[in-house]
């Protein structure tokens, strides 16, 4: 019998598809906000590290565009203020509401920062107080391990990445689009191992 975690998996082609489907019109928005930025600094946690890691290669390899991972406590424990002015954030926490997240979210705003969210609930405080919301389309998640939650944000960061490319709104070397699709087919492989096992 499957498990909840194996529905989930077989769900993951689905909620990729509808989540790059609704945020493709948000291109020229990031290209806006991304354009006078000299860096990315990701704030990340748990499982939603993963993206973060995907986009910091993607973006340094092919966009020449310096991106980091934020440490949280910098701002939620030593409440240290950083000059963030030419830094775009991007938070990624699928429920969009864990404290430590949000407080930083807003600290690097109050810094100078352009933040993004990504997250899987719109009216979350994540994505309300971000200067852009990128909303993944996954759906309920009800397994422990996030599958589809975590492949929807990998997708997300490769569309992210998109403007940074050239200058030019979603325009990106042909092996940066091979290396997405090599990323989410490797995880769609892991998990179909899974299911194989279930069976």
């Amino acid at each position: 019998m499957r498990t909840i975690m194996g529905r989930e998996i077989a769900e993951q082609p689905a909620a990729v598809a509808a989540t790059l489907d609704a945020l493709r019109p948000l291109r020229s928005r990031l290209a806006g906000l991304g354009c006078t930025r000299k860096q990315v600094l990701f704030v990340a946690r748990g499982s939603s590290d993963n993206a973060p890691v995907y986009g910091r290669y993607l973006l340094e390899t092919h966009a020449g565009r310096l991106a980091s991972m934020a440490a949280p406590r910098v701002a939620t424990h030593y409440q240290r203020r950083l000059d963030l002015s030419e830094s775009l954030v991007v938070s990624i926490e699928h429920p969009g509401q864990t404290q430590e997240i949000v407080e930083t979210q807003s600290w690097a705003k109050a810094c100078g920062a352009v933040t993004v969210a990504i997250s899987n609930v719109e009216d979350s405080p994540l994505t309300q107080s971000a200067d852009l919301a990128l909303v993944t389309r996954a759906g309920p998640e009800r397994a422990v391990q996030a599958r589809k939650l975590s492949l929807a944000g990998v997708a997300i960061v490769w569309l992210f990445a998109g403007p940074f490319f050239q200058g030019k709104v979603g325009q990106a070397p042909g092996n940066v689009l091979y290396f997405a699709g090599a990323a989410l087919s490797l995880a769609m492989a892991l998990d179909l191992a899974q299911l194989s096992r279930e069976r």
